[in-house]
């Protein structure tokens, strides 16, 4: 699949997301194809993609999409039928949008799965729709965590640590503050401590 660059950081390039999330594993049948010679393709695909099915797109001779024919359907349907008779909507997305709008659609439509199309209105790739929100829920899930744990989304591993304060002073001055709270508590209790030493034990508490 063919990258795009874009100078809008909001526009999110789908191939961004990796072959678990953008699959490229579909066929693109004629609109006239017989259902006996898809289900040849269809084999001949299995074979050379370690048995993964293809999902079926039907598109014009213009190579634009269509519909889909849903694999149940191919399988109750008798040799000799052309595909158009089992033509059903397909969802589409374009190969550039941003992965919140890509949720919406998906939320939207409660497709099963979203066509990747190019500006031709080409078939490109499928995205499944359960393994889209898996992704949302990891990744929100992953942000959660690092605005808890006080690490900015533009943190880097690889950062120096004058970079690691900039984007973290808002917290280390927090932390600092609950030191001296613990500190003024401390000796507060100076006297008592210093009679029972045993409780110096509990203080990290």
């Amino acid at each position: 699949m063919r990258m795009r660059r874009h100078r809008d950081k909001e526009e999110f390039i789908l191939h961004e997301l990796g072959g678990d999330i953008v699959r490229d594993e579909f066929l693109s049948v004629g609109v006239k194809s017989k259902i006996k010679n898809v289900a040849r393709k269809i084999e001949s695909f299995m074979k050379s993609h370690d048995g993964a099915v293809p999902s079926v797109f039907v598109v014009d001779t213009k190579k634009r999409i269509l519909g889909d024919v849903p694999l149940a359907t191919l399988i109750r349907a008798d040799d000799d039928t052309l595909v158009e008779r089992l033509l059903r909507h397909a969802h589409t997305v374009p190969d550039r949008v941003s992965k919140s709008e890509l949720v919406k659609v998906a939320v939207k439509t409660k497709a099963d799965r979203l066509v990747v199309v190019d500006e031709h209105e080409t078939p490109v790739a499928v995205v499944h729709t359960h393994d889209l929100l898996d992704f949302a829920v990891r990744e929100a899930s992953g942000h959660s965590l690092r605005l808890f744990a006080g690490v900015h989304h533009d943190e880097r591993l690889a950062d120096g640590p004058f970079t690691a304060v900039r984007l973290r002073y808002r917290w280390l001055i927090l932390n600092l503050a609950t030191a001296l709270l613990v500190v003024f508590t401390v000796t507060l209790f100076e006297s008592t401590i210093s009679r029972l030493v045993i409780l110096a034990a509990y203080m990290p508490l």
